[in-house]
Order: structure tokens, then sequence, then C-alpha cells
């Protein structure tokens, strides 16, 4: 598993891809993108500072891909993924 950061552009693999992830970019001033890793899991997060109608500013967390276990990515013998 290969994780990477700030390309301006995230990237969590598919099930047939080589277990590449990358962060994203967090100079943007509303957005931060990022990789979770916990209990055994991995997910691709958005962080975002939203508005209400009030004007209060909120800070959103949405998953956007995952969570998946660490071991789908696993590049041994078994992984869904290797080449054969």
């Amino acid at each position: 598993m290969l994780i990477c950061g700030h390309t301006h552009r995230f990237k969590y693999p598919k099930k047939k891809d080589h277990p590449y992830f990358n962060t994203g970019c967090c100079i943007y001033p509303t957005i931060i993108t990022a990789i979770e890793i916990k209990h055994g899991t991995v997910q691709l997060v958005r962080w975002k500072v939203k508005a209400t109608r009030n004007g209060v500013l909120n800070i959103e967390r949405e998953v956007m891909r995952g969570p998946e276990p660490l071991t789908e990515f696993d590049i041994r013998e078994g992984y869904a993924g290797a080449a054969d």
C-alpha cells in the first residue's frame, strides 16, 4: 500500500487497482481531503466549512470512499488486485 499526498487530486483505488492512495489537497480555503486509517480500516474523507442560514460556520465531515479493511489492499499473495 502506498499513501501519498498533495497532487490536488485525491485517489482511492478500485478493487482491481494497485493499492495507491492520495490524500488530495489541503490548500483550498474551505475543503480538506484526507486518508483516515483506524481500527484496521482505511477511508477517504472530506472536511468542509459550511455556513448556515444564520451565517454560522460549521465543519462537516463526509466519507467519500470506504471504509474498507486494510487487508483488502495487501499486495502479498492473495490480493485481489495483484498481477498473476
